[in-house]
């Protein structure tokens, strides 16, 4: 018995390109189940490669924007409780014109103080409360902080909010005369809480033998702090009374006068 093959050329191509059909319409299908011209790598790598770069500007945009509009009601609220604030501060105003009136009696006075001390409390309140995602705001604690409103470094907003409690805000102003005496120590005396160091650095007219404790080396160091204590000192320099030395040498002797302090004479 022969051997016979059966063959069918035809049929053999149109099943190749049924299955080319088949496989360009399961692609068509996931770029419209997508919405993307690239679904994976074998489409066009370049391609992807440029989209998914875009698609990272993209996102990192809208999280930028997501941290403004975070940014916004930080600040929104900070701006409530500073807009109250201010309401508070405009009516402590009017109180204080009100109290000025010579119309007004103690009782009157008084009433208007109780009110003011309520309004100095609540004021304290706001700044000491008001708190954004468990961030204090106006007790004076807020640090500056940056706020990432770009895709890159350095894409940010920096800000600081200040110290808004009364005791921050307000200004006391007293006049105050005060007289500190000389008090010793042990390398000098102390002015006004302040150290003077005396040094023969501050002398150089003396003998060597006495430019530590000269009436020149004083007066230039009383003078080097007195920005601090407010005093000043001035030297009569022509004014030595010469005494031997066993070497004979010889070194100056402070007399009444030789040394002035804020005007007085002062005898070393």
């Amino acid at each position: 018995m022969g051997l016979r093959i059966n063959t069918n050329v035809a049929a053999l191509q149109a099943q190749r390109n049924l299955g080319k059909t088949t496989s360009s319409l399961n692609k068509a299908l996931e770029r419209l189940a997508s919405g993307q011209r690239i679904v994976s790598a074998g489409d066009d790598a370049a391609g992807l490669a440029i989209s998914e770069g875009l698609r990272s500007q993209v996102r990192g945009l809208r999280q930028a924007i997501r941290n403004a509009n975070d940014a916004g009601g930080f600040l929104t609220t900070a701006e409530g409780a500073l807009a109250e604030m201010t309401n508070i501060t405009q009516r402590l105003r009017e109180l204080a014109i009100q109290a000025a009136n010579g119309s007004l009696g103690p009782t009157d006075r008084g009433f208007l103080d109780s009110e003011r001390a309520e309004l100095v409390q609540e004021f304290n309140r706001i700044a000491n409360q008001t708190t954004f995602n468990t961030t204090k705001l106006l007790d004076g604690t807020f640090q500056t902080v940056d706020l990432q409103v770009g895709v890159q470094k350095g894409e940010s907003i920096s800000f600081t909010i200040g110290d808004a409690r009364a005791t921050s805000l307000g200004t006391l102003a007293r006049k105050q005369s005060i007289r500190h005496g000389l008090d010793d120590w042990s390398d000098g005396v102390r002015i006004n809480q302040v150290n003077i160091v005396v040094n023969s650095n501050d002398d150089n007219v003396s003998p060597s033998s006495a430019q530590n404790y000269s009436a020149i080396a004083v007066a230039r160091a009383v003078n080097r702090v007195s920005g601090q204590t407010g005093v000043v000192a001035d030297v009569l320099q022509n004014v030595v009374n010469l005494d031997n030395l066993e070497f004979g040498g010889f070194e100056g002797v402070l007399l009444q006068g030789d040394m002035r302090i804020n005007g007085v004479d002062i005898v070393v």
